[in-house]
């Protein structure tokens, strides 16, 4: 699965990648969601408390399970940071999974 998402990179510039889903969990001590890609050098990083982030797996559990190809995270901020890097930032509650159906059923022809 892929994600797109708009991230803020450390120069606080936005911008849309695309990236292949790996991984997510929540680091305790920064009260942060990490979600891992097939970038090795630097994480996605979304400020968000316990609650959030559980609704964020169930969310992303849906979507595999759905076996859709692409999701994007909206109406929250993901930042882009080296590996091990912290970003301090206001906490959010919540982020949003938005899926799109894929496939010839949606297609215009």
């Amino acid at each position: 699965m892929f994600l797109r998402i708009t991230c803020v990179d450390p120069l606080d510039n936005e911008i849309t990648e695309i990236c292949s889903f790996h991984g997510i969990r929540y680091d305790k001590m920064n009260r942060s969601v990490v979600l891992s890609t097939e970038h090795t050098n630097h994480d996605y990083v979304i400020p968000l408390e316990e609650d959030g982030y559980r609704m964020l797996v169930v969310e992303l559990e849906r979507a595999i399970e759905e076996g859709r190809n692409i999701v994007s995270l909206e109406d929250g901020k993901v930042f882009r940071c080296r590996r091990g890097e912290k970003r301090r930032t206001e906490f959010q509650s919540h982020i949003r999974v938005i899926t799109e159906k894929q496939g010839p059923e949606n297609s215009e022809e």
